[in-house]
């Protein structure tokens, strides 16, 4: 929940701040640098839980194991 609520504030902000600048410029055109930012972000963080997973061998227990 963190994630998602850290990417959209960081998508909000640039995208408040990237229409202040250019507002004649039609939205779509482009993918925006700052959800490249953002996704990268997304990205580093789930593998640092995925490798912490891994390295402490830990598995599921109670029903979300069967």
């Amino acid at each position: 929940m963190a994630g998602v609520a850290a990417g959209t504030l960081i998508g909000r902000y640039r995208t408040d701040r990237a229409s202040a600048k250019s507002p004649a410029e039609p939205a779509g055109e482009h993918w925006p640098a700052h959800m490249t930012l953002t996704l990268a972000a997304e990205l580093t963080l789930l593998t640092g839980v995925l490798v912490g997973w891994e390295v402490t061998g830990s598995r599921p227990a109670g029903w979300p194991s069967t």
